[in-house]
């Protein structure tokens, strides 16, 4: 769950800015060479957070200054959470976590699954579109199989067939039931394709 909070700190008036900012985004990158120093090092109030969340940290950052919307640098970023100074976003982790405890809310499956984990996905859907030839078809089948290869679990992939007529029905039965295998105690991901049906 504060995975989920960490942009929250990152649009704090202190930090985020509405106009244009440029910052140094190669000084942000180089702390993905540092991820293990900072396990479990930082924390917003009482939540310590681990180098995952402090990837995702550094991600949401990159994110934001490409638009030019970080104020401050990470650098700098890093010193106000160290300082305590962005404390107050504590009391949104808690509200997150009694929102699931009471189960007025409850996130989806990969989301419960990989915060805070090394995957780090939260999407569960993904809906790719397929072109009726066959550079479109293995396209289509190439994106397809690297939404599998980040994570099999929980993974959900739709392709629109509306705009292939001809090679459909073997493109569904050959790639995309073979492509969603066992994958332990977590249930299988799943492919599903949209198609028009025209009666003459």
């Amino acid at each position: 769950m504060k995975l989920l909070r960490i942009p929250d700190p990152l649009h704090d008036s202190e930090v985020y800015s509405s106009d244009v900012v440029v910052q140094n985004i190669t000084e942000a990158e180089e702390y993905y060479k540092k991820l293990g120093d900072f396990d479990l090092k930082l924390k917003i109030g009482n939540h310590y957070l681990n180098k995952y969340h402090f990837e995702s940290m550094i991600r949401n950052y990159i994110h934001l200054a490409k638009s030019g919307h970080m104020k401050i640098s990470f650098k700098e970023l890093l010193r106000l959470i160290a300082e305590g100074q962005l404390s107050k976003y504590s009391d949104r982790i808690i509200e997150y976590y009694n929102l699931m405890v009471s189960k007025d809310f409850l996130p989806n499956t990969p989301t419960l699954m990989n915060a805070g984990a090394k995957l780090g996905q939260l999407s569960a859907c993904f809906v790719l579109d397929m072109k009726d030839d066959m550079s479109g078809i293995m396209k289509s089948s190439t994106d397809a199989a690297m939404i599998f290869k980040s994570s099999p679990r929980r993974r959900y992939c739709g392709i629109n067939f509306r705009r292939s007529f001809r090679t459909d029905l073997i493109y569904e039965n050959y790639r995309y039931n073979y492509g969603c295998g066992k994958t332990g105690w977590k249930k299988k991901g799943c492919k599903y394709g949209n198609n028009r049906i025209m009666a003459s």
